[in-house]
């Protein structure tokens, strides 16, 4: 029983680093099937009855309701035991079970400098941060301050001390243009209306893609795959259909790849590149591949676009292309897409 311990305890340190390192650079990271770790931040402020300012503080938190699998996590697996996504995702999903069942056979977990996730009242998860903001704040050299402000003795002594310092101004010393505010309003609204039509005019951009984190397990646009496989795949399709298809009826070069595409669109698995929000994305980056050699195809999904170098109702041959030297050697971080 001691090993099978130790075991449990290795994988909840390194599930708890990965959580500590992404949380350096990430406001939420999500454990799939268990819970997210956010990041919780409050702004400075200033306690008037103490006559302090209180510093930024930061705090770790954890909701059990945002559970779904974003990737973040096996990225970072990925990246730190140099494995495959698939392989990565399996490590991961193992180390979350492991502590899922030390939780309920000791009813708590301790993860690393992080804090414990415990059990509560109707065996609803729990967490207790092992630093508290101040603590936090401390050891990032952030500290509360005193600042007194001196009151005003009044308001007749206030106003005669304001028309002492105007009628006591020394231009010597000062300078001092009077701007009528309605003026000054009149020039930022012209201003505004010339910096918009200067916009208007100027060209703009060509790229319309942004550069952000993927929400699926992509965080890098790789380059493709070989596209001897799909023309393959294309010119098979075209031979099955041609007996049936007469001269009259043949469809332009354009219609073929349209039906083409559309029939590998229907395969079962795809050997994904790239993921996108949107079509125009999606669309822009096969064409920036167009001089490629290979050919990219858009498969699109209910909220997604991914960018397929080939595809295949054969699981294996896409694992055995995914597996081989070149294409590891070359696009560590591609993975296959199973279409439900």
């Amino acid at each position: 029983m001691i090993p099978v311990k130790s075991k449990t305890l290795t994988s909840l340190e390194q599930l708890a680093l990965h959580i500590e390192y992404l949380l350096l650079r990430h406001d939420c990271v999500i454990v799939p099937g268990f819970g997210a770790f956010i990041n919780a931040r409050k702004a400075a402020r200033y306690d008037a009855s103490e006559s302090r300012w209180y510093p930024m503080k930061r705090e770790v938190r954890f909701n059990k309701a945002v559970n779904h699998d974003d990737g973040l996590l096996a990225n970072s697996y990925s990246r730190k035991c140099s494995l495959p996504f698939h392989e990565a995702r399996i490590l991961l999903n193992s180390d979350i079970r492991r502590m899922k069942s030390l939780l309920e056979e000791e009813g708590e977990v301790s993860l690393g400098r992080l804090g414990t996730i415990f059990l509560g009242e109707e065996n609803t998860l729990q967490f207790s941060p092992i630093t508290t903001p101040d603590q936090m704040g401390r050891e990032m050299g952030l500290i509360s301050v005193a600042a007194t402000i001196a009151a005003t003795e009044g308001k007749n002594e206030s106003s005669k001390n304001s028309k002492d310092r105007i009628h006591g101004f020394n231009p010597e010393k000062n300078y001092y243009i009077p701007v009528n505010k309605t003026i000054a309003k009149m020039a930022a609204s012209l201003m505004v209306v010339l910096i918009v039509a200067i916009m208007s005019v100027l060209p703009s951009s060509r790229r319309t893609a942004e550069d952000r984190a993927s929400v699926l397990p992509m965080t890098e646009i790789l380059d493709t795959a070989s596209s001897e496989k799909i023309e393959s795949e294309i010119l098979r399709q075209n031979k099955d259909d041609e007996h049936a298809v007469s001269e009259s009826d043949i469809q332009s070069e354009s219609d073929i790849i349209g039906d083409s595409v559309s029939r590998v669109r229907e395969k079962e698995f795809f050997l994904i590149v790239g993921t996108f929000r949107s079509e125009s994305e999606a669309d822009n980056f096969i064409r920036s591949r167009k001089h490629d050699s290979c050919n990219l195809i858009s498969v699109p999904s209910k909220t997604l676009f991914r960018v397929a170098a080939m595809a295949s109702d054969d699981k294996s041959e896409l694992v055995k292309e995914l597996n081989s030297e070149k294409f590891r050697s070359s696009y560590p971080e591609g993975w296959i897409w199973e279409n439900k």
